[in-house]
C-alpha cells in the first residue's frame, strides 16, 4: 500500500513512475543484501568467539558466542561489552588466571575488530555497491549525530542515499563519492 501510494504521489507520467518503481526495488534489495551481510559477519563472529573459547575451555561456550554474535550488531560498544564479560567470565571459571582471562577478553576484541572493521565494511561495501571509505565516514557522521541509533541506522541509511542519488539527477556527485 505504501509502495501504491509513493508512486501515486511523486510521479506524474509513466517514465516518471517507472524510475521510482525502479528505485524503491533497488533500495529494497540493498537492504536485504545488507542484512544478509550482517547475519554471515555476525556468524563469522560467532564461530570464531565459539573456537576461541572452546580453545580457553571456557564453559558454556555457544551461548556466549550466541550473545557475542547478537551484542555485535551494536558497533563498537557490543563488542566491549562482549570482551568485559568474556574476561570477567574466563577469570573466575580458570580461578583467577589472568592469562586466561587476558585471552579471553584480548581475542574477542581482536576478533571483533577484525570481523567489524575488516570484513563487515569490506562486505557491506561490495554488497551494497559503496565505497569502503564511505561506509566507515557514514558510520562515524551518523554516530555523532545520533549516538547509538546513528549507529545501528547508518548503513541502510547511506545505502538509501545512494540508491536515490544514482536515480535523481543533479545528485550524480554524491553517488559518485558513495559508489565504488
Amino acid at each position: 500500500m505504501f509502495k501504491r501510494k509513493f508512486i501515486k504521489m511523486v510521479g506524474t507520467t509513466i517514465s516518471q513512475k517507472k524510475i521510482n518503481v525502479h528505485m524503491l526495488d533497488e533500495i529494497n534489495r540493498s537492504i536485504q543484501r545488507y542484512m544478509l551481510m550482517l547475519l554471515i559477519t555476525n556468524a563469522s563472529l560467532g564461530l570464531c568467539i565459539y573456537l576461541l573459547l572452546k580453545y580457553l575451555s571456557i564453559n558454556n561456550a555457544g551461548t556466549w558466542a550466541l550473545v557475542a554474535a547478537a551484542l555485535h550488531l551494536v558497533p563498537y560498544f557490543g563488542s566491549l561489552v562482549t570482551a568485559v564479560c568474556l574476561g570477567v567470565a574466563a577469570f573466575m571459571q580458570s580461578g583467577g588466571a589472568l592469562p586466561v582471562a587476558a585471552g579471553a577478553a584480548g581475542g574477542s576484541l581482536l576478533i571483533a575488530t577484525l570481523i567489524g572493521n575488516g570484513m563487515t565494511t569490506w562486505m557491506t561495501g561490495r554488497m551494497a555497491r559503496m565505497n569502503a571509505v564511505a561506509v566507515f565516514v557514514s558510520l562515524l557522521l551518523f554516530t555523532w549525530l545520533w549516538g547509538t541509533w546513528g549507529m545501528l541506522l547508518a548503513i541502510p541509511l547511506a545505502v538509501i542515499a545512494k540508491v536515490v542519488a544514482d536515480h535523481v539527477e543533479g545528485l550524480e556527485v554524491l553517488a559518485e563519492f558513495l559508489g565504488e
